[in-house]
């Protein structure tokens, strides 16, 4: 009985310190999911300002254009 008292005591300040560092572990680990789940976005938010320069170019081409026989 006294050993395993002894046990406890001795291994509690282990066992905290396991404990602290599964939570910082846990804090990293969402953490780096949110940053993952964010570039997603990102990338999505990319594509999508692509295709919509894209247009504004080709919009742009379609004005000059017309600009160019309003002149003429």
């Amino acid at each position: 009985m006294e050993a395993e008292r002894w046990l406890r005591i001795a291994l509690d300040p282990v066992m905290t310190r396991i404990r602290e560092h599964k939570q910082y572990l846990d804090t990293r680990l969402a953490n780096l999911q949110r940053i993952l789940e964010n570039m997603g976005t990102l990338q999505n938010r990319m594509v999508q300002i692509k295709q919509e320069i894209g247009n504004l170019r080709h919009e742009k081409a379609e004005l000059a254009r017309i600009a160019e026989r309003l002149v003429a």
